[in-house]
């Protein structure tokens, strides 16, 4: 028990954390992913094979090369080597959940500290506003949006970000309405603060294990959904994303005799997601004080 009161919070936090085997293994998982997805280019080049280059003796040989040999992975029906694909695709959704789940956390926290903190009207407006939002079409909105500006990623991102903070902002609101009637909060009175550092200094740091976990669950859910908008055609056809990949397997005969070609990205999705969803459940139970 000495021992426990000695060890700082972030030792405690680890040695729960250490004890979720499944948790750990996941992590390492993500690192791996994460640095093959860093070192792509540099794989890329060493191989000699880049995202979009075709090897025209798929057109010879009249259908796609089976994993083995120079292509790891085989190649897809275009002639386009499916391992390189797969990494420069993990690019992509690792970048995507990022940026996503930055803006909904910068929104959210944002969002959810002023309705927490002054309460009232304010309080209300913002949960109006939240409520609105939640039931708003997404994907009518995605699809109008792309039929502006044409498919791309960066509007996915955007998208994504705008309409996930909602969840965020409730939480954190939540917390900050229990938070702003302790003690300490009569300090920062006394002291004169502004609201502003009352909210970020002192309010939102108390709810970073809560952030934590939103942010590592948030990234698995922003790279499903852009797999699945990728899938949908709602990203650049050319651009070498999981859905894209998976998109690529429309008829029968592909998906029965090029297993490759759908398995892999299905595969790479499953496993990356997966491991985001046990990484964050080990959190939980890690920053969790009531947990045992």
């Amino acid at each position: 028990m000495m021992e426990n009161k000695s060890k700082s919070p972030l030792a405690i936090m680890l040695k729960r954390f250490k004890r979720d085997k499944i948790a750990v293994i996941a992590l390492i998982l993500l690192g791996c992913i994460a640095l093959l997805a860093l070192f792509t280019p540099q794989i890329s080049k060493i191989l000699g094979i880049g995202p979009d280059q075709i090897d025209m003796d798929v057109f010879i040989n009249g259908e796609p090369f089976s994993p083995g040999g120079t292509h790891i992975l085989g190649t897809d029906e275009s002639g386009r080597d499916v391992f390189i694909r797969l990494l420069y695709g993990s690019r992509i959704s690792l970048t995507v959940g990022l940026v996503a789940v930055g803006i909904s956390t910068v929104i959210g926290v944002t969002m959810g500290g002023i309705a927490g903190f002054y309460g009232g009207i304010v309080d209300d407006l913002i949960m109006r506003l939240i409520e609105v939002i939640n039931v708003l079409p997404v994907m009518v909105l995605l699809i109008t949006l792309i039929a502006i500006t044409g498919p791309n990623v960066y509007m996915v991102m955007m998208v994504l970000g705008v309409v996930g903070w909602t969840g965020i902002a409730r939480q954190i609101r939540g917390q900050l309405l229990s938070l702003r009637e302790q003690e300490f909060m009569l300090a920062t009175k006394a002291l004169g603060l502004s609201d502003t550092r009352k909210i970020f200094v002192h309010l939102i740091p108390n709810t970073t294990s809560y952030l934590i976990i939103s942010i590592t669950l948030g990234m698995a859910g922003a790279i499903l959904s852009e797999s699945m908008l990728s899938f949908l055609g709602l990203v650049s056809p050319t651009a070498a994303t999981w859905g894209n990949m998976i998109n690529e397997a429309k008829s029968i005969y592909t998906i029965q005799h090029y297993w490759w070609i759908w398995v892999t990205p299905g595969v790479a999705i499953f496993i990356t997601v997966m491991c985001f969803n046990l990484v964050g459940a080990g959190l939980r139970y890690a920053l969790d004080p009531k947990s045992k």
